[in-house]
């Protein structure tokens, strides 16, 4: 039902498992981004800007390490038209 609510409301959505190493992306999370699933990148992360990814990777291995309580961060995201 969540996934059925989003996708009504034109929201993507994409979750990460690090203990399973997998991705889930909804299919209007690449709609949005001007994508199929079937010619979408692996991970949503090769998406992101350059410098945004510098970024996020220090913040995110504090979170994961414990060093940090809440992961909260911003990033641009390249749509397939090749604009952020």
């Amino acid at each position: 039902r969540y996934e059925s609510a989003l996708d009504a409301a034109g929201i993507g959505v994409w979750e990460w498992s690090p203990d399973k190493g997998t991705w889930y992306r909804s299919a209007t999370l690449w709609k949005i981004l001007g994508y199929t699933i079937e010619d979408a990148p692996a991970t949503p992360i090769e998406l992101f800007h350059p410098d945004d990814l510098k970024e996020f990777a220090p913040i995110f291995d504090e979170f994961i390490s414990g060093k940090r309580d809440k992961y909260e961060v911003a990033f641009r995201v390249r749509h397939r038209d090749g604009l952020y």
